[in-house]
């Protein structure tokens, strides 16, 4: 990130100024692991994936950049890296044992059926923030 915007920076000033106009490499950019979950990324070369996650991962690079500068000591990192990989682990473990959802379940929160503008009651911010409070304070009688 640090890179992107010193480069973007230097990029801006030089075309404000009235010099020439460039672009960023966005293939530099790309997500490390695909573009969703399931994507098997068919698009790169047979070893550009494992080269892009040993070079350019974020995480590595933040490690490498703190412990060249000295901005955190290594071993709290590595206790805070295990500390999360812990919960990782946990949270797996939680949801493999966990029953497997209801039928009803399954299409909740999945999709968002967006009102047409002319059905949206037109309400000041005001009134928005006073009708909130007065339903919150309906709910629970110790607010306010």
């Amino acid at each position: 990130m640090t890179s992107l915007r010193s480069i973007r920076g230097g990029r801006s000033r030089r075309a404000r100024s009235g010099g020439r106009r460039s672009e960023c490499d966005r293939d530099r950019h790309l997500p490390l692991y695909g573009h969703h979950s399931g994507d098997a990324q068919l698009y790169r070369g047979k070893d550009e994936v494992r080269r892009l996650r040993e070079e350019r991962d974020c995480l590595k690079h933040f490690r490498r950049r703190v412990g060249e500068a000295a901005l955190l000591d290594m071993d709290a990192l590595d206790a805070v890296e295990a500390e999360v990989a812990a919960l990782i682990d946990r949270a797996v473990e939680m949801a493999r044992a966990a029953p497997p959802p209801a039928e009803g379940d399954l299409l909740s929160d999945v999709y968002v059926f967006v009102l047409r503008e002319s059905a949206m009651p037109q309400k000041s911010i005001r009134q928005a923030l006073n009708e909130a409070l007065a339903q919150e304070m309906r709910r629970d009688p110790t607010i306010w």
